[in-house]
């Protein structure tokens, strides 16, 4: 059986993150060559769990095979000040999803933020190339912040994945 993090409440009509976790972070790629799926669940000692899975990369264009891996780290002090920087905001106010309001885009990247912090769990949804304009308070700015950060993390551990996948070394 494998541990499954979040769960659907049909009273609160959301999911909550398991109660160990402070926050989760997830960001997929949508419909693309790679499938790049990365999740980090961070604990409240500031313990994180890396999910990474993804087309293993190739030199044979016609070559799809899963890739899965999970590690465990210690969070990066920049990390932590900006989750911390973001709850020092009024967070609870943050919107559900930040996406384009006239334009439904489907199978494009995204991110979702789940804060287990002094309330149920906090859901935030965010599409992959939203512009910084669409996030406006205090608050808003700090996600955007945030998430800009940790997408460029799930990038880097995946570039040093695939550099691992196609050379045998790690960076």
């Amino acid at each position: 059986m494998t541990f499954n993090p979040r769960r659907y409440d049909e009273n609160l009509k959301r999911i909550i993150l398991n109660e160990r976790y402070l926050f989760s972070f997830l960001t997929h790629d949508g419909f693309s060559h790679r499938s790049l799926r990365v999740e980090f669940l961070v604990d409240y000692d500031y313990n994180m769990t890396v999910f990474l899975s993804c087309n293993k990369p190739s030199l044979n264009e016609n070559n799809y095979e899963i890739f899965k891996e999970s590690s465990e780290e210690k969070a990066s002090p920049e990390l932590i000040v900006l989750f911390e920087s973001l709850l020092a905001t009024n967070y609870k106010q943050l919107k559900n999803g930040y996406d384009y309001e006239t334009l439904a885009i489907s199978n494009i990247g995204a991110q979702q933020l789940l804060i287990n912090f002094d309330s149920p769990t906090i859901n935030v949804h965010i599409l992959d190339g939203l512009p910084e304009i669409y996030f406006q308070t205090p608050a808003e700015k700090q996600l955007f912040l945030f998430n800009e950060y940790m997408k460029h993390l799930a990038l880097t551990k995946y570039h040093n994945i695939s550099q691992y996948l196609l050379t045998g070394h790690r960076s």
